[in-house]
């Protein structure tokens, strides 16, 4: 039987990802320095606020986040938890609904307001059909992705992201993922915008890094567990819309395209 590894997309082993919450104006200033350097995102929005004073609008939405990833974040912005099932339904699809109209695509990820929820909570966005939710304020200081993607802890906040760059492009683990999460206002808060460019700087065109959206992590590893393989592992079949990267014993490594079959000489 061969040793199967899992890579990320182009047989990359390591991927990076960021998440910023609320839709606020600096993130155009992010948005920005992430395009310079090559880096995907994805922006938690609460719609009940967008052309605010201090926030984005919605008209620029579309373009603004383009190649990027937006994700619900609560239509005000509620603790979940603390009010009844009912307003908390409303409250996301009613978010949902919005961002959808905007970029004319499915949106299936959330990052919980104020990093809390509880089990209800969990069970509501399973059933609504969500496919990922980002906690925060309970990092987890590793590189894993999560068992339960509706409960996803990041690796750090960006105050701390320096300090996991060169383990991170060092691990010897494939789907090794370097999430990291923030508020593109913080930068200006504590007049550290520097700090973007020293991670774009030291993270941008690394050759085994895969920079992608969170939504495209999770599916991506979603669509690993559905490969069908036969009894003896001599062949694959691929039934997902993405192609699936393995290494085969270390040394040889297959590309498996959405919809076909191949073989595991």
């Amino acid at each position: 039987m061969k040793e199967i590894k899992y890579l990320f997309s182009e047989g990359k082993k390591l991927a990076l990802t960021f998440s910023y919450d609320d839709g606020v104006e600096f993130d155009r200033r992010l948005v920005e320095r992430f395009n310079h350097y090559g880096f995907k995102g994805t922006f938690n929005l609460p719609t009940s606020v967008l052309g605010r004073p201090g926030y984005v609008t919605a008209s620029e939405v579309p373009t603004l986040y383009a190649g990027h990833e937006v994700a619900v974040h609560g239509y005000h912005h509620p603790f979940l938890e603390r009010i009844s099932r009912t307003q908390m339904i409303g409250e996301l699809v009613a978010d949902r609904q919005n961002l959808e109209a905007m970029v004319h695509h499915p949106v299936t990820g959330l990052a919980y307001p104020y990093g809390t929820y509880d089990p209800e909570v969990v069970a509501t966005l399973r059933a609504l059909g969500f496919t990922y939710a980002r906690t925060a304020g309970d990092e987890t200081g590793n590189f894993r992705y999560p068992q339960d993607w509706l409960v996803w802890r990041p690796t750090c906040h960006h105050h701390r992201a320096l300090e996991f760059i060169e383990p991170f492009l060092t691990s010897k683990y494939s789907l090794t993922v370097l999430y990291v999460w923030g508020h593109s206002y913080e930068f200006d808060r504590e007049a550290n915008w520097e700090l973007v460019d020293q991670i774009g700087e030291r993270l941008t065109n690394q050759p085994q890094v895969w920079y992608a959206t969170n939504g495209e992590i999770q599916h991506y590893l979603e669509c690993i567990h559905r490969l069908v393989f036969t009894v003896a592992q001599d062949a694959v079949y691929n039934p997902t819309d993405q192609t699936i990267w393995m290494a085969i014993d270390n040394d040889r490594v297959l590309a498996i395209e959405s919809g076909k079959t191949i073989r595991i000489e």
